[in-house]
């Protein structure tokens, strides 16, 4: 489910096209019993969106200098530990 709130945000709106779709994928996993601990690894995430690992990658960092996500372990996303 997609909320105006997040929607009509600054934030989102700042946010490529490619970082919306990844945002979107977080979304799809996301469950209630996991308590917010999603993973998913810049070659899964590139893969799910049809984008190259590099621009994965970037969207990564966008959605975390956003405030969209938080990475709990460093940035194992780009060492596929995720």
């Amino acid at each position: 489910m997609q909320y105006e709130e997040i929607l009509a945000s600054p934030a989102y709106r700042d946010l490529t096209p490619v970082a919306r779709c990844l945002l979107t994928e977080f979304q799809r996993i996301y469950r209630p019993t996991r308590n917010g601990h999603l993973s998913i690894s810049v070659v899964n995430a590139a893969q799910r969106i049809k984008a190259n690992k590099d621009t994965a990658a970037k969207a990564f960092r966008s959605l975390t200098e956003h405030g969209f996500i938080v990475l709990t372990k460093g940035e194992y996303w780009q060492e596929r530990l995720a």
